[in-house]
């Protein structure tokens, strides 16, 4: 696998290899792609506590798209409707059943927002984002529950484990 390196400021996002990765966050399936690279690729193995491993790298030259994108039809609504806040967005996909590690992908890539174009912002931070936005939901939805009065077990198998929940007034 090779890796192909491009620097873009982060919010200029009218470049075509933004597009093109873009498009590749918005689809739920893998998608055929060519690099062109300006160099023949080198490994720099560098570890990193921080970091994972990366292996051979390239600066990027264009990337074409092969396929065709498959986009469910809740992230195209959400993508095309430039009225509606990030935070939104991320509570409606989420609801929707849409798994959170997409969800991360697609706001590191700025495709959420208003006027859909974000901004693009590291992994981490998007990762971070959407888990405070989520959490931060879920809490509020708990705080409406009913206050318990007694003691409730709750037992759950599977997988080789057994889980269990005690709730206590």
């Amino acid at each position: 696998m090779v890796l192909g390196l491009k620097s873009v400021h982060a919010k200029k996002l009218n470049d075509k290899i933004i597009e093109e990765l873009r498009l590749l966050a918005l689809s739920s399936k893998p998608i055929d792609v060519r690099m062109e690279l300006l160099k023949p690729p080198r490994l720099k193995i560098s570890l990193s506590e921080e970091l994972p491993p990366i292996g051979h790298r390239s600066p990027l030259e264009k990337l074409s798209i092969l396929g065709n994108p498959n986009i469910p039809k809740v992230i195209d609504r959400v993508y095309e409707d430039r009225d509606l806040r990030a935070k939104n967005a991320i509570l409606i996909l989420y609801e929707r059943g849409i798994p959170i590690s997409y969800i991360q992908r697609l706001l590191s890539i700025g495709p959420l927002g208003i006027g859909r174009f974000g901004k693009l912002v590291p992994t981490r931070w998007s990762i971070t984002a959407v888990d405070s936005i989520i959490s931060k939901n879920l809490v509020l939805k708990v705080k409406g529950y009913d206050i318990i009065d007694n003691i409730e077990v709750y037992i759950w198998k599977g997988y080789d484990d057994t889980i269990n929940s005690n709730t206590v007034p």
